[in-house]
């Protein structure tokens, strides 16, 4: 029974983690179909994951999971949790792994806009649990609550999964790009556990 329990609990992951990429496919022109054709995901290898440990107040917003070499962790791997992108993966050990968030300056991941598929880099912000949408020019559609979401480039990402929403967009006249800022999908705070207190409840995927 509990191994019955495990088995869904793992299955009901992977489905929803799957679901975020056609959810966000609302998209109002005919790049719908792009994302639903993409041929890279549907067969895409994962390792499921648990959090051991959490560091985001040392100046370095790392995490700690129970994976690592003897279950195929490599370093690079992208992290995803049934919200949207968390991180990749940086150091990899024989049962455990560290992955830095997306909100740590040192982390940028390529992106687009849901609406638009205007192209641009996320990177985290210093001090902050915010990101910053860089390299969009001041006369670019951009609005608050764009969805942001992973482009593909670079092989590391897989496409189409939420990574954040348009905060706000501030455009000084005379500058090249706006100042944009993005506010996470997924809770980085890692406030929205289950009623245990254990990180060992938020469960992860690794895309291979």
């Amino acid at each position: 029974m509990i191994n019955d329990l495990k088995k869904l609990r793992t299955e009901n992951l992977q489905l929803s983690v799957r679901a975020q990429r056609y959810s966000a496919v609302k998209r109002e022109n005919s790049r719908l179909r792009d994302l639903l054709d993409y041929p890279a995901v549907p067969n895409q290898r994962t390792i499921i994951a648990n959090i051991l440990s959490i560091d985001t107040k040392s100046g370095s917003q790392q995490i700690v999971v129970n994976k690592g070499e003897n279950t195929g962790a490599q370093v690079g791997q992208a992290i995803v949790d049934v919200d949207g992108v968390l991180g990749q993966l940086i150091r990899v050990g024989p049962y455990s792994s560290v992955g830095l968030l997306i909100t740590d300056p040192k982390h940028s991941i390529p992106v687009e806009l849901n609406r638009t598929g205007l192209r641009g880099v996320v990177s985290g912000i210093d001090e902050s649990k915010k990101l910053a949408l860089l390299f969009v020019p001041i006369d670019a559609d951009v609005v608050a609550g764009d969805l942001v979401v992973s482009s593909g480039l670079g092989n590391r990402f897989p496409s189409g999964y939420p990574v954040g929403m348009i905060k706000s967009v501030v455009k000084v006249k005379g500058e090249s790009f706006a100042d944009i800022s993005v506010e996470p999908i997924s809770d980085l705070t890692f406030s929205r556990q289950s009623n245990s207190s254990s990180h060992s409840k938020h469960i992860l995927v690794l895309f291979m």
